[in-house]
């Protein structure tokens, strides 16, 4: 069953009704997810193997997500691979599916730290092109 992921919109505190800024974290035994608000941006760390069973143990954190009386869609904006051992087709799709709403909004993902695995594959798959690497 995924996980419930708890993401509170920049601005909203518990003075305007909402529970205080969370980091959503799921960990399974082989890897993991982390989001962040980092200086007013979301970033999305992930660690270890990422493949369908940490993606199914996880579930989706850009679904749009109700907040007392607000509504968003989480747009991540950095994408933080220095930690990942692994990547699979499951793991690629999940990041794509992750940082699409940035891409609707007319920006491009940054891509951080991506470890010589992950960045095989998301060059194999042509998935590089999608994102722009940290200066």
């Amino acid at each position: 069953m995924p996980s419930l992921w708890v993401l509170i919109p920049a601005g909203l505190s518990a003075h305007h009704g909402a529970m205080p800024q969370a980091t959503p974290r799921c960990d399974s035994t082989v890897g993991g997810i982390t989001v962040a608000m980092v200086e007013g941006e979301w970033v999305m760390r992930l660690s270890g193997e990422i493949d369908s069973d940490v993606i199914a143990a996880c579930g989706d954190v850009s679904s749009t997500t109700m907040c007392g009386a607000h509504t968003f869609e989480p747009q991540i904006t950095t994408v933080d691979l220095t930690d990942v051992t692994y990547l699979s087709s499951a793991g690629l799709g999940f990041l794509l599916r992750q940082t699409e709403a940035t891409r609707r909004a007319g920006r491009m993902p940054v891509l951080l730290g991506a470890t010589r695995p992950a960045r095989r594959m998301m060059e194999l798959t042509g998935v590089d092109r999608l994102f722009v690497p940290a200066a």
